[in-house]
This record gives structure tokens, sequence and C-alpha cells, in this order.
């Protein structure tokens, strides 16, 4: 059966592909170069419609974003009940509806550079991201290469440059200054551009026959310069198995950032590296370092499960649960593995100034929260900190976590300590980090957190927390702290001593997400909406028999809310 890529011109400005289901990608560039217009698509030229739904990385990407992201309409088949929908812009039944953008020509620029040693390819792999990579307009992408050749370590660059009119040469003097010139230049259309990739072309002699066949996944990078991911790409291409792997390092950034993340499946959006790797222990070591892994690529390996778990960002448990909603019997097993719907955790950033009590409140909230058969853990910052720094020093760690004396005498050598383990592993989180809730949260985007700040306008000397000799100083007190720069979550004044206030304050305002009766009501009254208390001012609650409504939602989080009584009458 012959399948159809067909244009709709909807106005002088905006142009439609439609794609009828079986076509590959090279069908659309074909069909589409003849009039004049492109699609941001990527990967090779038979691959087919899975490519479009879960990404699409191509060379018009930082131009015109992801494949993904320039669909407009499609038509979908309910697995459930076999009814056919129609979702936005669909000109013909059965059609997958693209945004077109105006056919560009493209100029392909290939750089081959022996390097000697580590050192070398660290500094090269640093300029290449701080000087080319990040100074290039979106119309020029470039892709780095690192593999082995002759047992000799090799650097290969791609310079991609799309244009729809004269080829400028202005951007090329950073690439030009850091690796001279070119060693191969020409001038491609969109069919031909297949043929130019250098794992094409170009790497060990081009043995492959153009027809090149290897297991792959793909992480994403913020950076490939700093010395620590650097270290782990250099590492890879030391052990490989084979002396035909290669890293592929496609450039991102431009419009693919610029969609908002909440906005699209695709909910990786900010990184610069699409990192290509064969083998699974490199996508392990540079998981940590990444912003996320690529989802067209995972399947039913075992092994793809962790990555599974960063391929969607933060909005996994979203697409999850749509799944679970449109897919209820499972028919649609075989694709990137979606996690599993599970209940949001929480997570309680307990902040504050020195001598605040932080440590002591976070002890009694997770008591509390214990008690109501939740399953709640304090985890210490600075306490992982001190675990190694006492093992490695010789220090006594029960004093340095309970004796406040002791602990200022080993400050100094803790800090620096601290300061050291930071350059080694810079993602970790600092005592003092302003606005930690806007830092992290992105680490953790399928947890609801809150910044709960710890005051106090006087020290209360709480036991664990005085000096050897039992008198507390007040060189540090809170008093002293200047006013905060950002706004956290929750403030608790902790000004009195024992633990009445404190189980108080997670009572009235931590209880609320969790527990169930609220999160039933929520679900009720604002989950189909999508609203949230903070972006509320009015609720208008109508009285149920005992005035249950209107209490329950005071006493569990919506108490600054103006609730008004709704008389409901039979017959209205």
């Amino acid at each position: 059966m012959h399948w159809k890529s067909r244009i709709f011109t909807a106005s002088d400005h905006d142009s439609l592909v439609v794609v009828e289901i079986g076509c590959n990608i090279g069908d659309i560039v074909r069909e589409t170069m003849n009039v004049g217009l492109a699609v941001p698509l990527g990967g090779r030229p038979s691959i087919g419609s899975g490519l479009w739904l879960q990404g699409g990385i191509g060379h018009l990407g930082r131009l015109h974003g992801l494949t993904c992201d320039s669909i407009v309409g499609a038509v979908m088949v309910s697995v459930e009940s076999g009814k056919v929908f129609c979702v936005g812009h669909v000109p013909n039944q059965y059609l997958v509806t693209f945004k077109a953008y105006t056919a560009p020509t493209y100029s392909v620029r290939n750089w081959i550079i022996p390097l000697v040693d580590r050192l070398e390819a660290q500094l090269t792999l640093s300029s290449f991201d701080k000087l080319v990579a990040s100074t290039l307009p979106p119309n020029l992408s470039a892709d780095a290469y690192l593999y082995r050749d002759n047992d000799k370590l090799h650097l290969g660059v791609t310079m991609f440059e799309c244009s729809t009119s004269l080829l400028s040469v202005e951007a090329l003097a950073p690439i030009n200054t850091l690796l001279g010139p070119p060693d191969s230049f020409k001038i491609v259309d969109g069919v031909g551009l297949f043929d130019t990739e250098m794992y094409m072309s170009v790497l060990h002699g081009s043995r492959s026959g153009g027809k090149p066949s290897s297991f792959k996944r793909c992480l994403f990078l913020k950076h490939i310069g700093p010395t620590n991911i650097a270290e782990i790409l250099l590492k890879a291409v030391e052990t490989w198995p084979s002396p035909l792997c290669y890293l592929h390092l496609l450039q991102g950034g431009g419009a693919i950032s610029d969609v908002p993340a909440h906005t699209t499946a695709f909910g990786c959006q900010d990184w610069d590296f699409a990192c290509v790797v064969t083998v699974y222990d490199i996508a392990r070591d540079l998981l940590p370092w990444s912003r996320g892994a690529y989802g067209a690529d995972l399947g039913l390996e075992p092994r793809d499960a962790v990555l599974a778990v960063e391929a969607f960002g933060g909005n996994g448990r979203r697409l999850a649960a749509l799944k679970h909603s449109l897919d209820p019997y499972n028919v649609l097993a075989y694709t990137c593995p979606l996690p599993k719907v599970v209940k949001q955790k929480l997570i309680i950033l307990v902040t504050g100034d020195s001598f605040a009590g932080k440590d002591y409140c976070a002890e009694v909230w997770v008591a509390v929260f214990t008690a109501q058969n939740l399953t709640a853990r304090a985890i210490s910052i600075s306490e992982a900190t001190k675990r190694e720094y006492a093992l490695e020093r010789g220090a006594d760690l029960n004093r340095l976590l309970r004796d406040r004396a002791y602990k200022e005498q080993h400050r100094p050598e803790l800090t620096r300590f601290f300061h050291d383990q930071l350059r080694q592993r810079p993602r970790l989180p600092e005592e003092r980090d302003e606005a930690p809730l806007t830092i992290f949260s992105h680490l953790v985007p399928d947890h609801k957190i809150l910044d709960v700040r710890v005051e106090s306008s006087k020290i209360v000397v709480r036991r664990g927390y005085q000096d050897i000799d039992g008198n507390s100083s007040d060189s540090k007190s809170p008093s002293n702290s200047t006013a905060l720069e950002y706004c956290p979550s929750l403030i608790f004044q902790n000004d009195t001593t024992g633990m009445e206030a404190a189980t108080k304050f997670v009572q009235d305002y931590l209880f609320p997400y969790v527990h169930e009766d609220l999160q039933s009501l929520a679900h009720m009254l604002l989950g189909k909406a999508g609203i949230s208390a903070d972006k509320i001012s009015i609720i208008i609650v109508a009285e149920f028999r005992a005035q249950r409504g209107r209490e329950l939602l005071r006493q569990h989080g919506f108490g600054k809310v103006n609730i008004e009584s709704l008389l409901v009458f039979g017959g209205a």
C-alpha cells in the first residue's frame, strides 16, 4: 500500500503537512521539499511515527523545536472503546498534522582533531562547550563525536547551518579559531542531509557502508565541559568493548528550550547536548549529572526502568495517570515504561538560622506524623558530611552530632572538608542555600516540596543544643539575622519551650498535605479544575449535615481562605 504526505496551506504564512500512517521520515522530507517546505525531523529516513510522538531531535531543532512540538493535530483511536478522536487541527481523518516551515539549504562542515592525551581532550571539550556551542545562533548547530581510530583518541565536529538565504560566515569565527579551517565542506538539501552525519560518512573510515546498527541510549546534558562530566565521557571512550563505539553529542538549546515543559508530554526541554551512548554503564554514570533521558529509545529492557524515571521530567506522574485512564487494560504495554501511578510524596525542607531549632522541630514533626501511621523520617544535610568526616579524620561521630562545643572545635576543618566534597559533587545542597525550594525542586519533580522556615526571636536552649557548661551562645542569635530575600512556604515561630507549639503547627499546617479526608475533598472540589488553595481567594461551600464541609476545609489548610456558605434549596 502506498502511503502519502499531503500539504495544506492554511494561510499565506502557515502551512500544514498532513501525514498518513505508514509514512516515514524520508517520505515526509521528500514530499515537503518538493513544495519548498520542511518539518523539524530527526533520525534516519526509514524511521516512522514512534519518533514523532516521543521527541524527534534533528538539525532544525534549535531553530524550530522538537518534532513532537510541531504536531498541531492527530487522530487517535481509543484502546478502551475503539472510538476515533480528532485532536487539534486535523483537515481529514486518520492523519497526523505538522506545522511546516520554509525549507532551508544546509551547509555542512567537518573537523577531525587528533587528541594527544586526556588533558588536551578535556580542555578541548571545555573550549568547544564555552566558546563555540554556547555562542552559536539558532540556525547553527554543532555536533561533537568522541571516538578512537587506530587506537588514538579523536574529536570530530560537524557544523550544520540552516539557511533560506545566503550563507553567513561570521558565526563560524569561534570554531575556526579553536579548530582551524574545516576538513570538508558541502551544501545539501533535506534529503542529502541524511548522508552527511559523521557516523555515516567519516568515522572509522565509514566501515559500516552507510548502514550502522547498534544499541543506543541517550541522556540530556546541560554542559560537557565541566571536569566531572568530561572525565566520564573520556573514560567511556577508553573502556568501550569495541573500537567501533563512539560518543555522539547532538547540540540542543535554542527553540527546544523555549517550550515550557508543562505544555508538552516531552518534559525534558532544558538541555544543550543530547549524549548518545552505546554502553549502559556510561548511561548510569552520566544519569546523576543529566537533565533527563530520551524516551524514544527506551523499551522492555529491564535496565531501561531507571532511565524511564528521568524520561518525562516533571510530567511523569501526569502521563502515567493519563496512560492509566486512556489504556486501563494496558493494551499498549510495549512502549517506553511509564512510572506507576503512586501517591505523591511530601518533602519538607526545614530551614532557618543557627540555633533556631531546625533539627528539634524536624524530630518533633516526624514523631507526630509517625503517630498517625504515616511513614516519615528526618534527614540532616550536615549529618552525612559529619559521618564521612568522622570516618576519614577519626573524629567522634556521636559528639559531632550531639555536642555543640565539640562540633565548634571541628567546624573549620568540617567546612574545608565539605567544600572539597562540593568541588567534586557540585550538586550537593549547601546548608546556607537561599530559596532552596526554587533551587532544588527540579531534582524531584514528582514530589510535593515545602520550605518551612523555623524562626526564633530569642534563643531557646534545647537538650543537645547547649555548650558543655550548660550556657548558650548569643553570638549567632536568629534575632540578628537579616531579612529574607525570598518567601518560604510556611514560617514556624519557635519561641516557646516544649513540644506543644511544634505539634500544633504540624497538625494545623502540615497534615493537610497528607490527610486522606482533605485529599479526597480537594479532589472532589478542585481536582478536575486543577486549582489549589494558594490560587483562590473565596470558596463557596454547600453546607452538609453537621456543617462538615466548611469546617473540614478550615481545619485542613484553607483557613486563610474566605469561606462563604451557600444555602442549597430543594428544586433550585
